[in-house]
């Protein structure tokens, strides 16, 4: 079942699951992104199961962390506010920011 999860993340999350490249070259190197966004996304998924977190999904941890940006205000680089979503979620995942 995990594996139909990452597959079915590699098409619909990362949109991976269409080519339209007609060099060789360019192909094999498609094919090489695609198999380190694979173990990536796999790896997001471990990672959630294994803190728990069975309630989120790869593509909802992805647009949660998205949020997070820094902001130049006055001459000074900021972190922007997040929602508490986001923030409760970056904390079960040991993710830090400041």
């Amino acid at each position: 079942m995990t594996i139909e999860i990452v597959f079915n993340g590699m098409k619909n999350v990362l949109e991976a699951d269409h080519t339209y490249l007609q060099d060789e070259q360019t192909l094999q190197g498609w094919m090489f992104i695609n198999h380190i966004t694979l173990q990536w996304y796999q790896h997001l998924h471990s990672e959630l199961k294994s803190k728990g977190l069975k309630q989120y999904s790869v593509n909802d941890y992805i647009q949660l962390l998205t949020d997070l940006k820094k902001i130049k205000i006055n001459g000074e680089w900021h972190f922007n506010e997040i929602t508490k979503t986001s923030g409760r979620l970056m904390e079960k995942m040991g993710v830090r920011y400041e």
